[in-house]
């Protein structure tokens, strides 16, 4: 078992643990001023949002994606410190010049010249990218009533199939299997059942009779 607490407190594993050997976290991320304009979301001219994530061995191939080659002869851009320093600078040149073309033509610009980005998406977005499907993301459920498709487990085991995602068992479906196997007989079922102790039997459809 587990409760929600510790699940959360899972889930934010790294910045717990950090806490607890006396670091502190990041603060909230200013994207106009942010710590490396480098790895930063962009916005587009058609409206959509994009994370950078580029180094500076990228930095030249980047300078001729944005169409301003002479960045390069820039001192205030000439290491990472320089980066950091003027990073108000380069993220407002990098914001104007993002926004005056569509997400379309910095997919090609920036696939070009092999600089790394994400298409950033809303849940809504995600759930229909052809991507989760091919990739068994995204896989066929059977058996829900207006659901027809569920998020698969992320672990994959080589040589080992994955079983077929199904739907979750109804509220006391399988009272009497488990409560068999446990030692109650057929009439003790009966009577934890007359007593409200467990819900009446659940028919195929899912509902109580």
């Amino acid at each position: 078992g587990t409760s929600l607490l510790a699940t959360g407190v899972w889930a934010t594993g790294t910045l717990v643990a950090g806490a607890l050997a006396g670091g502190t976290p990041f603060e909230l991320h200013d994207r106009k001023a942010p710590a490396n304009p480098l790895i930063n979301p962009y916005r587009t001219a058609d409206g959509e949002w994009f994370m950078l994530v580029a180094s500076p061995p990228h930095w030249p191939g980047l300078t001729r994606a944005v169409g301003h080659p002479e960045l390069l002869e820039d001192p205030r851009f000439a290491d990472l410190e320089g980066f950091v320093r003027n990073a108000g600078a380069l993220s407002e040149l990098l914001d104007t010049e993002f926004r005056s073309r569509p997400f379309a033509y910095w997919q090609d610009t920036l696939g070009r010249e092999r600089i790394t980005y994400s298409l950033i998406q809303t849940p809504e977005e995600a759930a229909q990218d052809p991507q989760l499907r091919e990739n068994d993301v995204v896989v066929p459920l059977e058996g829900v009533e207006g659901l027809t498709e569920t998020i698969s487990s992320p672990v994959n085991l080589r040589g080992v199939p994955k079983v077929p995602a199904k739907r979750a068992p109804d509220l006391g479906e399988h009272n009497d299997e488990i409560l068999g196997e446990l030692g109650f007989g057929p009439v003790e079922i009966a009577e934890l059942r007359t007593q409200g102790a467990i819900p009446a039997t659940i028919d195929a459809e899912g509902s109580s009779p």
